[in-house]
């Protein structure tokens, strides 16, 4: 399983570019992500999150059953930072690890209340896309009838400061796996 994703990001990976590049004098272009998620059934489906569709649609997952993610954040004039948040810290899980250039931490007083994920380009030898690729389970303490609603947030941060932040809308319950109309 594990190989399948190494193999399938590096596949989405020299498909998106990720190449070196060079960091431009002056860069107002907002970075772009995409996000692609596979397993039971729904196929690696490409959303944009910062194109038209994405404000107007949302993951449906089955919980307790293993899907892989995929996301890029992409800049033509390099990538400084890609963060990924996940909400309250045991709810998801990364059974395969998270790719090792990826550092974790989590917060919360006492009781972790998210985890941050984070990357950051370097600005000697700049890469026009970084990579995130893991199998995750969402592990939600419910009955197998109740449809929770969770957030996925990004953030892409150009050699230049350009931002770009987005949330994905999962809805976590009994499914069907399929995207859905917000």
């Amino acid at each position: 399983m594990k190989k399948s994703i190494i193999l399938t990001a590096l596949i989405i990976g020299i498909s998106l570019s990720s190449c070196k590049t060079t960091i431009p004098v002056n860069d107002s272009i907002t970075p772009t992500l995409t996000v692609m998620i596979s397993g039971d059934g729904l196929n690696y489906s490409d959303l944009t999150l910062n194109g038209p569709d994405f404000d107007t649609k949302a993951f449906r997952l089955k919980r307790d059953v293993t899907y892989n993610i995929l996301f890029s954040g992409k800049d033509s004039g390099g990538v400084k930072e890609v963060t990924f948040n996940t909400p309250l810290a045991n709810i998801m899980e990364f059974p395969d690890g998270i790719p090792s250039n990826w550092t974790e931490t989590t917060t919360g007083i006492g009781i972790p209340t998210s985890r941050e994920f984070k990357t950051n380009g370097d600005p000697s030898n700049p890469v026009s896309s970084l990579i995130f690729g893991s199998s995750f389970i969402f592990r939600i303490e419910a009955n197998d009838v109740t449809t929770e609603n969770r957030t996925l947030s990004f953030q892409v941060i150009d050699f230049h400061d350009n931002t770009l932040n987005k949330t994905l809308l999962l809805e976590i319950g009994p499914g069907p796996t399929e995207i859905i109309p917000r």
